[in-house]
């Protein structure tokens, strides 16, 4: 992040649809002090797919945390 607002603004082709969740992420993985194992639950879903940019512990913690929810969990890691 940085001082210019108009380089923080989310582009069109990724902004949020009116149904869809935004979570705070506050340790490692994204299920802690959020709603993400609620949501997956309420959704029908056991599947997720982890993503992240200089994130390899916080990706590594969440699957960890997905499979004991019993939720499958795949890793997306883009090619550098």
């Amino acid at each position: 992040m940085n001082k210019y607002l108009e380089q923080q603004a989310i582009i069109a082709a990724l902004a949020l649809d009116e149904d869809e969740n935004v979570l705070d992420k506050w340790r490692y993985s994204a299920f802690h002090r959020s709603l993400l194992q609620e949501i997956l639950h309420c959704a029908s879903r056991d599947q997720l797919i982890i993503c992240g940019i200089y994130a390899h512990i916080g990706c590594l913690t969440t699957a960890i945390d997905a499979f004991s929810c019993a939720i499958s969990s795949r890793l997306w890691c883009p090619m550098a």
